[in-house]
């Protein structure tokens, strides 16, 4: 898919997502996006049962506090009140 997107498959998507983006960016952005699409084709060439499981996982040690809520996302009204 990577050699399928082009300038107007950029703009498109960018469009539907919101964004309006300059025609001098879309060179930048479709040098990333086709690397990235790269990256996902070569990820999917791996041979990985269904069921395999992350080797990594995230959580809170004990006895540790959430970290707060960022200013940009208080600012946003993403706290939730708290």
């Amino acid at each position: 898919m990577a050699n399928e997107v082009n300038r107007e498959f950029i703009a498109a998507l960018a469009a539907a997502n919101g964004l309006d983006l300059p025609d001098k960016r879309l060179d930048r952005v479709l040098k990333q996006y086709q690397s990235f699409m790269r990256q996902i084709a070569r990820l999917d060439a791996f041979e990985l049962k269904r069921e395999a499981e992350p080797s990594v996982t995230f959580s809170l040690a004990k006895n540790m506090e959430p970290p707060a809520p960022s200013a940009q996302r208080k600012a946003a009204g993403g706290s939730n009140g708290k």
